[in-house]
């Protein structure tokens, strides 16, 4: 899921030239962020995206508990957005609620990640559904189904 949703935002928003750096190699505010960001995770990845004149630092983290953490940082080191694996448990009260009722005979959840730009947190979950197309649905943090969609392909 990781790998779709990092491809997925950066052909979207960012669809230009990518390029692996190392840490090293990243703008001072980049690195400090990322130090502050890891707690007791392990850094796996960093690309630096270019897209008519913006920069961005995707940032891949494999943090505690084998949850995944993606930021997206300016040069500055500022996070523009992130989004981090979470477990149905971990979600608020009104997620939990909106995404049981979502689950049909024989679905199940196959991944859920918040999402949070500035103030905004969202949660994006995938549901396997048996001999059928997944779904993906993208709820507020009430609970609220902003979209839905069907997975693409068979």
């Amino acid at each position: 899921m990781k790998a779709f949703l990092l491809l997925t935002i950066v052909s979207t928003t960012f669809a230009a030239q990518a390029k692996e750096v190392r840490l090293k190699d990243c703008p001072p505010g980049v690195q400090i962020t990322i130090a502050a960001k890891l707690g007791g995770g392990r850094l796996d990845e960093i690309d630096r995206v270019n897209k008519k004149g913006v920069t961005r630092y995707v940032v891949d983290v494999d943090g505690p508990g084998g949850r995944d953490i993606t930021y997206h940082l300016t040069p500055a080191g500022h996070v523009v957005f992130s989004t981090e694996d979470v477990s149905l448990a971990g979600c608020p009260a009104a997620v939990r609620n909106s995404i049981r009722k979502l689950l049909k005979n024989g679905w199940r959840i196959d991944d859920i990640d918040r999402e949070i730009s500035g103030k905004s947190v969202r949660f994006r979950v995938e549901i396997d559904r048996p001999q059928e197309r997944d779904y993906e649905f993208l709820l507020s943090k009430n609970g609220k189904v902003l979209e839905r969609k069907l997975e693409k392909g068979n």
